[in-house]
């Protein structure tokens, strides 16, 4: 699972808005990860949003659930779909 701790160079200056920007198709194929503020979601190839920076983590798609990724917020798990909806929360282990 990827947390904001990384320090990557490789987009910053194609994407203004990002504190970082990850590489494109690690997660999910089109999507790179991105961090604004600590939280992190996902843009597509556009550099448009397409999940809202609002997860302190977040697991690689389809390693739980096929379509799913793990999220977490505040120390509750949950998942997200491909479309970027919450469609489990506010697990805790």
């Amino acid at each position: 699972m990827a947390s904001n701790t990384g320090n990557s160079e490789s987009l910053n200056s194609l994407f203004d808005g990002f504190d970082w920007v990850g590489p494109f198709d690690e997660y999910r194929s089109g999507w790179a990860l991105v961090s604004v503020d600590g939280k992190m979601g996902f843009i597509n190839e556009d550099g448009k949003l397409v999940v809202k920076p609002q997860f302190d983590q977040i697991g690689p798609f389809d390693e739980y659930r096929s379509g799913w990724a793990l999220v977490s917020v505040d120390g509750k798990m949950g998942f997200i779909n491909e479309d970027g909806k919450v469609v489990f929360d506010k697990i805790s282990f």
